[in-house]
């Protein structure tokens, strides 16, 4: 069993919450957010007593801050931040809808990048901490020239890029950080025709959380490292 603490943004549902019970009965301590602080207790409250719920909205820099440094203020480390929490935007690059683009770039991208910056002295404290952006094949350069689902597409790539860049300037820390594509999957956003089930989802995260020695800088989807 373990004792280490986990941080799963939009852990409330999907991928997240099945992350957070795999995580729970592994033994780890497990903080689920969701911009609904009602939804996160909730979620918290079924899925296992070492989980806790707490609030966050990554498309507001306040509530990101707020969270922060709630987490600071009562933890010493952060053994493992899954940043999950994402939302879809459907329409064609060639809409040039900014204000979809602005908001899904917001949540699945620039608001994973300050929340992991705002918790980062918590992870470097910890033994070996390790960051896992939860992305998707739709965000891979191949993919892109399929075109469709642009803002969604281009969040993940840029998160795809975080995950390098960041990886390639932490290689002498003891924080690790690595992408998953957890495939096309049963949940609000892969609707109920998707092949894969929410276990098989959460199934790489867990892995990476809990395997002895992370990877760096990789992308990985069953438990496979997948080109970017």
């Amino acid at each position: 069993m373990s004792n280490k603490l986990a941080v799963i943004t939009g852990g409330n549902r999907g991928i997240g919450r099945e992350a957070a019970k795999q995580l729970s009965e592994k033994g780890f301590n497990v903080i689920v957010t969701s911009r609904s602080i009602s939804q996160a207790r909730s979620a918290a409250k079924e899925i296992g007593e070492n989980v806790k719920g707490l609030e966050l909205n990554l498309n507001d820099r306040n509530s990101i801050s707020n969270f922060s440094q709630r987490l600071k203020d009562n933890y010493e480390t952060i053994d493992v931040l899954i940043n999950n929490a994402g939302m879809m935007g459907k329409d064609h690059a060639v809409s040039f809808n900014i204000d979809e683009i602005r908001s899904v770039l917001d949540s699945n991208f620039i608001g994973a990048v300050e929340l992991t910056g705002q918790l980062f002295p918590l992870l470097k404290r910890a033994k070996e901490g390790r960051i896992i952006n939860v992305s998707s094949g739709m965000g891979t350069l191949e993919s892109l020239k399929e075109g469709s689902y642009a803002a969604y597409r281009l969040s993940k790539w840029a998160l795809n890029g975080f995950t390098i860049l960041l990886s390639s300037e932490i290689t002498n820390s003891n924080v690790k950080v690595n992408s998953i594509c957890p495939g096309w999957v049963k949940t609000d956003m892969g609707g109920e025709n998707a092949p894969r089930e929410l276990s098989q989802g959460a199934d790489s995260i867990t892995w990476l959380a809990t395997i002895e020695k992370s990877p760096n800088g990789k992308f990985f989807r069953d438990r496979e490292e997948i080109n970017w």
